[in-house]
């Protein structure tokens, strides 16, 4: 070992110059040794003349190598591949670091500053072990829910030790990350819609209420999202996360960033529209109103799978509501960036044609079809578990965001029609009248519509949730040439 040159600091602590082969300087450095050292600086403290080892910076000292061996032993556990990259330059954080350092780095949702990232490079090599389905699932889920990746890359990173003998096969895998994704989401939104909650943001907010407000598991969690970002050295999240909408969720529009819809489908065809439900979460199970920001639509909303639309003439061709930039989440759904504003819209259980990552795509361009197969639309039932958050036949969903948040459709107009969102998803538990503008709930009007504004015919949506099997004629788009 090399010869060591050993010194008191001004703060009373040992310091070594030399090779500590891997031991404390305590361990290495008496006060004998220090007092023959030359050019020593002199610690005048009460501590060191009575040989007592433990001041306050002594404590300090300790304190931090005990936090810095338990993440070392953390990042060790959780297989985060980080083979080739200089673990050096990652600096640890202090131990209040988390609420103030990577809250600061990190946003809730999937907005599209983050769409410019290759997440499924980043997804194999920093979790290597997992199989292709298993970060597939990762990032449909983060498109679907419109959840930041990191977080979602953080939680399995964190839990991958027990998800190989917890977690039995890919479908669990998919409950699991299903489950946690849609809990982030609603916690979003219920802190989205209440101005009344204390905490900074609706991500400090909702890891908060996933992780039961507990301190250990949110810094546990925090830690490996700081290793995630330093290691990929990820974008800074989106400076103003703001929407626009006052106490009813009713959207206020800035004329100088507004976005024009078109219907996404051909103008010489006639689809169903559903009833507006909840984006990027689930229906059912839910203790949040949510916000009214996805229809589901198609040729016909009563077609079972695997059964073409020819006889409908159309083939279930999806056309870009708008122009922008693409990204592609997963196999069956991507989402369109605006060109002009923070707006975007997101497409789900489609067969995607092959555009690349970041492609313009200009407003009524073919994007792929309807997807007639359950599997490769992500939308199988789990008919044995009793589970029916899915579909029961092929159909687009179709979703407007702002900034990576659900942007409520009310009084949004797209191609001819104004829409007017129903009290509840799916218009679940409305009255179901021959006229739906007379539907109720609990004496209220609750159904959609979607008002002709050339005619001011309104047209009733084809009902989902507790009114499925309600026939409605499809709104036909010639009617307004």
């Amino acid at each position: 070992m090399a010869k060591l040159s050993c010194a008191w600091d001004t703060d009373c602590m040992a310091i070594v110059d030399g090779n500590c082969d891997g031991q404390s300087p305590f361990q290495l450095c008496s006060k004998t040794d220090l007092g023959k050292q030359e050019n020593l600086t002199t610690c005048k403290s009460d501590q060191k003349k009575e040989g007592n080892v433990f001041t306050f910076g002594n404590i300090l000292y300790y304190l931090t190598l005990f936090i810095l061996i338990k993440l070392m032993i953390h990042y060790s556990q959780s297989n985060i591949n980080l083979i080739g990259y200089d673990m050096d330059n990652i600096q640890e954080p202090a131990e209040d670091f988390l609420p103030r350092m990577v809250m600061d780095k990190l946003t809730l949702r999937y907005s599209p500053d983050l769409h410019n990232v290759d997440w499924s490079d980043i997804a194999e090599r920093a979790l290597p072990s997992l199989t292709q389905y298993q970060k597939s699932t990762i990032l449909h889920a983060s498109g679907k829910y419109s959840i930041s990746p990191i977080l979602l890359l953080s939680k399995v990173a964190n839990d991958q030790n027990d998800i190989s003998y917890i977690l039995k096969n890919d479908e669990e895998f998919r409950a699991y990350i299903k489950a946690f994704s849609n809990e982030l989401s609603r916690y979003g939104q219920e802190f989205e819609t209440d101005d009344t909650k204390m905490e900074s943001s609706a991500l400090e907010y909702a890891l908060h209420k996933a992780f039961r407000n507990s301190d250990l598991l949110i810094n546990d969690f925090l830690s490996t999202s700081h290793a995630i970002l330093q290691t990929f050295e990820l974008p800074p999240p989106s400076t103003d996360t703001t929407i626009p909408n006052n106490k009813q969720g009713v959207f206020k529009r800035n004329m100088q960033e507004d976005i024009e819809l078109e219907l996404p489908y051909a103008n010489t065809e006639c689809w169903h529209l559903g009833a507006t439900h909840f984006g990027a979460l689930e229906t059912e199970g839910s203790s949040t109103n949510g916000t009214m920001s996805g229809i589901d639509m198609a040729p016909s909303l009563f077609q079972r799978w695997g059964i073409p639309f020819d006889y409908l003439f159309s083939d279930g061709e999806v056309y870009s509501s708008h122009s922008g930039h693409f990204k592609k989440h997963s196999d069956c759904s991507i989402e369109l960036k605006h060109d002009k504003s923070k707006y975007s819209t997101y497409y789900s259980h489609i067969d995607i044609n092959d555009i690349a990552d970041g492609e313009f795509i200009e407003q009524g361009e073919n994007i792929g079809r309807i997807q007639l197969d359950p599997e490769k639309s992500n939308c199988k039932c789990d008919w044995p578990q009793k589970s029916f958050l899915c579909a029961t036949g092929p159909h687009l969903h179709i979703e407007l965001r702002y900034d990576g948040r659900p942007a409520s459709l009310q009084g949004r107009i797209i191609s001819n029609l104004r829409i007017n969102t129903g009290l509840l998803p799916h218009d679940m538990y409305c009255s179901d009248p021959e006229d739906c503008t007379e539907a109720t709930y609990e004496g209220k009007p609750c159904a959609t519509t979607y008002t002709d504004l050339s005619t001011g015919h309104v047209i009733c949506p084809v009902t989902k949730g507790s009114n499925i099997g309600k026939q409605s004629y499809p709104y036909d788009l010639t009617m307004r040439l």
